[in-house]
């Protein structure tokens, strides 16, 4: 999820619930379960934009654990 917010607020795409719900593949009621989570983790803010808290998770789960999903095929890439 915190991809998908990246990749809308990256391509100049307004922040919806509908769109993090379509890239991340989340029903609206997960989505609202996972934003609650990410909240309290200090991750994401009360605007559903990510901290920079969770801009570094971001890049580190990017740098490191992402090749390891993509070696083993447990990656798929948001749409």
């Amino acid at each position: 999820m915190l991809q998908a917010i990246h990749t809308t607020t990256k391509g100049g795409h307004p922040l919806t619930p509908y769109r993090i719900e379509r890239m991340s593949g989340l029903t609206h009621g997960r989505l609202k379960e996972c934003l609650r989570e990410l909240r309290s983790m200090g991750l994401v803010d009360g605007s559903s934009g990510y901290t920079d808290r969770g801009y570094m998770f971001l890049e580190e789960v990017s740098s490191k654990v992402v090749p390891v999903l993509h070696k083993y095929g447990l990656w798929q890439e948001a749409t």
